[in-house]
């Protein structure tokens, strides 16, 4: 176990099927708010539920992050290129 712990720590990715349902039930339980699935039950779960979770906890923060400063750069050229009044409607 300390080579593969090892290999998270120098790499952040592990070949150990062990750590890999650890990290997969980590990623679960943050999304689902608890303790609701245990790393030896996650080889028993679709793939398609392990990519809900792995796309919740990975690329929506970034997605929403995305969104936001589209958001921003938008209201900004608004503004600075006269359109107030499309702004004041919002």
């Amino acid at each position: 176990m300390t080579s593969a712990l090892l290999e998270v720590a120098r790499d952040g990715r592990t070949s150990d099927k062990r750590l890999k349902a650890v990290f997969l039930a980590k990623k679960a339980n943050e999304v689902m708010g608890g303790a609701a699935i245990m790393p030896w039950d996650v080889e028993n779960l679709p793939d398609e539920w392990l990519d809900v979770f792995c796309g919740l906890a990975d690329e929506l923060p970034g997605l929403q992050e995305m969104n936001k400063n589209q958001a921003r750069v938008r209201q900004d050229w608004l503004a600075k290129n006269g359109y107030r009044s499309y702004l004041s409607k919002r």
